[in-house]
């Protein structure tokens, strides 16, 4: 199980980690996960829906983070975009 998590955005700049039961618990979802990160780094949602990364591997954003494998530490946060 996982006891930390590094964010990054994707070129790196805006970096952030904490731990669980700090801020975040094993019962929040990745994607509460991420929207925490966003607003503790004050990036703008601009309307688009933001995914987290790790190790090159799209998280599922329902997942908890209790679920997650204790080799998901380092997360990439980056917009879901599209093309066209």
């Amino acid at each position: 199980m996982l006891s930390t998590i590094a964010f990054s955005d994707l070129s790196e700049q805006k970096r952030w980690s904490t731990s669980l039961d700090a801020e975040l618990t094993a019962e929040h979802r990745v994607d509460q996960a991420v929207d925490h990160y966003l607003t503790h780094m004050n990036i703008p949602r601009e309307g688009l829906r933001w995914r987290a990364f790790s190790r090159g591997v799209l998280l599922d954003g329902k997942s908890r983070l209790g679920e997650l494998s204790d080799v998901d530490t380092a997360w990439t946060i980056m917009p879901e975009v599209s093309a066209g």
